[in-house]
């Protein structure tokens, strides 16, 4: 199925959210502090980002199952260069990491992927 995701941004409220992670992301990456380390109100911060942003995702791919019996959610992380203080410090901290879980995550995926990416660099698994 090559179709478009309909419904990836199935509300202007969810739309808006996404944008303002994106946004905070980006400052983040820029070295911009926006909040103090820890957070005092996580509960706060998981209702405002990590739920529009999971419900999404989650709309995404039952589109996806829907319209084509099947679907591929490919897990990528980067990392500023200096850890946040919850960090173990001495961890790895690689240009790309691919999450990847034994049970959903095939071999024939996790290689693509990293032939996909080769050109960012080392290319991690679940770290840190």
């Amino acid at each position: 199925c090559r179709r478009a995701w309909p419904g990836f941004f199935s509300s202007a409220a969810r739309a808006e959210s996404i944008r303002a992670a994106a946004l905070s992301r980006r400052l983040r990456m820029c070295g911009v502090q926006l909040r103090a380390e820890p957070y005092p109100d996580r509960a706060e911060l998981i209702e405002a980002y990590f739920r529009p942003y999971a419900d999404a995702v989650a709309d995404a791919v039952e589109n996806r199952l829907n319209a084509c019996g099947r679907a591929i959610v490919i897990d990528l992380h980067s990392y500023p260069e200096k850890p946040s203080a919850f960090e173990d410090p001495a961890a790895p901290r690689p240009p790309l990491c691919i999450g990847t879980d034994p049970q959903h995550t095939p071999p024939w995926l996790i290689d693509a992927a990293r032939g996909a990416l080769a050109s960012l660099g080392e290319i991690s698994e679940n770290t840190p």
